[in-house]
């Protein structure tokens, strides 16, 4: 399982009271201070592992509603209802009979539940911030698609940057259990943020999200090579390879179903 960890970037634990030098003899206790800075770091640990597995709870269903906000199409809500009260009983968001025969109060209901996704949302210790931004944005049926599958895309990134700092953080630990000096902690975030930028992990999950209504590329030997696009021929999403070639070894730039960049991405 996941070992708590210390608590994240700008939020170092207080000063550590060096502890008896062996010069003046062994130790026999800590001191009292000692004692209540690791316990309350202890205490922040735990919370942080919890607030990893909220995340992968909240990361489920962040993922459903970017199906549903971007495979369905803007403005045809009442049309696909029925399919999307569906995906949404699968993601544990019930749907009360009364609110699904209206379909205003249905897009009321749906910009409702996709808040609170964000509300529960624990943005842990480094983007509590970005995590209310998210909140207040607020995708919804009645935004565009491509505002829906940016906020949503977000959010996503928001979720993979904080889980990999809690996972960086926990190895860190395993490897230092006697670091509690906040110049411990602060000199691994000062290297952990220098390492990990959150725009590299929001442009990662945007290439992965195609969605219905989504502006394809004229022109495929100079677009976005490995981002994903929504084909309605095929009515699903694919990934745009600029390094295909065909069977003679000549350059065929053209639509994948696997991700061409898997593996190249850290997130």
């Amino acid at each position: 399982g996941l070992k708590p960890v210390a608590p994240g970037a700008g939020s170092p634990p207080g000063a550590a009271v060096p502890e008896q030098s062996q010069a003046t003899g062994p130790i026999k206790s800590e001191s009292e201070l000692t004692k209540n800075m690791r316990a309350k770091i202890g205490e922040e640990e735990l919370k942080m592992a919890d607030d990893f597995r909220r995340r992968e709870a909240a990361s489920s269903r962040v993922n459903g509603l970017l199906d549903i906000l971007t495979k369905y199409e803007t403005g045809k809500f009442a049309e696909q209802k029925a399919d999307i009260i569906g995906k949404l009983n699968g993601l544990g968001i019930r749907v009360d009979p009364t609110v699904s025969a209206d379909p205003a109060k249905f897009e009321i209901f749906m910009k409702s539940a996709i808040k609170n996704v964000f509300d529960d949302l624990p943005g842990g210790k480094i983007l509590l911030a970005e995590i209310a931004g998210l909140s207040k944005a607020n995708a919804n049926p009645g935004m565009q698609a491509e505002a829906n599958a940016k906020i949503l895309g977000d959010a996503k990134a928001a979720i993979n940057y904080e889980n990999k700092y809690t996972l960086d953080y926990a190895k860190w630990r395993k490897a230092n259990p006697n670091a509690y000096s906040p110049f411990d902690t602060t000199g691994f975030n000062e290297q952990w943020l220098k390492q990990n930028k959150l725009d590299d992990f929001k442009k990662e999950a945007a290439r992965n999200i195609g969605y219905v209504g989504q502006k394809l590329p004229t022109n495929l030997s100079e677009a976005t090579h490995g981002q994903a696009y929504y084909l309605p021929d095929q009515k699903e999403v694919r990934y745009l390879d600029i390094r295909r070639k065909d069977a003679n070894g000549k350059p065929a730039p053209g639509f994948v179903k696997n991700d061409p960049l898997a593996g190249n991405a850290g997130q």
